[in-house]
């Protein structure tokens, strides 16, 4: 993965860095959001698991904004 085109260099940049350029931290939480929000809506019925879906998203959320900004 580290000699492919498209990955290779986010790859190492995490790996050197720690850090996440932004547009990666906007899309990847926009779409954890975008998909358990749908799944909540649309596929579960029984409100634990609405609720479950809801922390996933907040702890995803949180750890993936935790890491530094790559500029």
């Amino acid at each position: 993965l580290l000699n492919h085109p498209k990955l290779g260099p986010y790859i190492r940049n995490f790996m050197e860095h720690k850090a996440l350029p932004l547009r990666v931290k906007i899309v990847s939480v926009s779409l954890v959001w975008i998909t358990l929000t749908y799944c909540a809506v649309w596929v579960v019925e029984h409100w634990a698991l609405r609720v479950l879906f809801a922390v996933i998203a907040i702890a995803v959320s949180v750890h993936i904004l935790s890491y530094k900004t790559l500029k």
